[in-house]
């Protein structure tokens, strides 16, 4: 693994531009990079493409990940708001807690986030999963058309309104619950998907504690996009 390292006591790479161009520099050698010592830079590892493993440490502001289209990206610490917004393909895993509009307009991928999440995470989503293993301070799949939001903590807010299609399984009792959702039971294949996904992140909680929603039939034929 090739490392890149951002210290201002050494006056080595710090700013946002500085980062990006060492990671497509760093690419040119190899698939696995590391960047350690963020502390907040904006738009990082936005729109990477393909084969690449990117590990960071440190905390990073907004846009974290945006666009990505294939690349693995893990951070070893808390992102700002819009992390993962537009991914396409790939997977951001957050070991740490997110801040608003996480996923945002998702339309492919994974977004994991392993720890506390702002508000509004999922508006949009055209497609992908987002996982949030933590509680959500606010809503959850505003406007969503498809994709699968996990969220293994409290919701403190209402899910899917205005949305459109889409499926979320929450552990939580839902506070602020919306008038157009059905509750589904959890079939054996939504019980393999969640416990897969558990296994591989390290997530304790077991499937059955789950509950299944989806926006019902009827709010669907009565939507309107004005």
């Amino acid at each position: 693994m090739i490392e890149a390292h951002d210290s201002t006591a050494n006056n080595k790479i710090k700013s946002s531009e500085e980062i990006n161009r060492a990671i497509i520099q760093l690419r040119l050698r190899s698939n696995r990079i590391k960047i350690a010592g963020l502390s907040g830079q904006n738009s990082l590892a936005v729109g990477l493409q393909g084969n690449v493993e990117l590990h960071l440490n440190g905390n990073v502001g907004k846009y974290f990940g945006a666009l990505n289209n294939g690349a693995v990206i893990t951070l070893n610490g808390n992102s700002g708001p819009y992390t993962g917004d537009r991914m396409a393909n790939g997977g951001i895993i957050i070991l740490g807690g997110s801040d608003r509009d996480a996923g945002m307009n998702l339309k492919g991928g994974i977004l994991v986030i392993k720890g506390k999440c702002g508000g509004n995470a999922g508006n949009f989503m055209t497609g992908g999963t987002i996982i949030i293993d933590g509680d959500v301070n606010g809503d959850v799949g505003d406007h969503m058309s498809n994709g699968t939001l996990i969220v293994n903590g409290e919701i403190n807010g209402k899910i899917l309104e205005h949305a459109i299609g889409g499926t979320i399984y929450s552990s939580s009792s839902l506070v602020d619950r919306t008038d157009n959702l059905n509750e589904m039971r959890l079939s054996g294949k939504d019980r393999d998907l969640l416990g897969s996904y558990f296994k591989h992140y390290a997530i304790d909680a077991l499937p059955t504690s789950f509950r299944k929603y989806v926006i019902s039939k009827s709010s669907i034929m009565g939507w309107r996009p004005w």
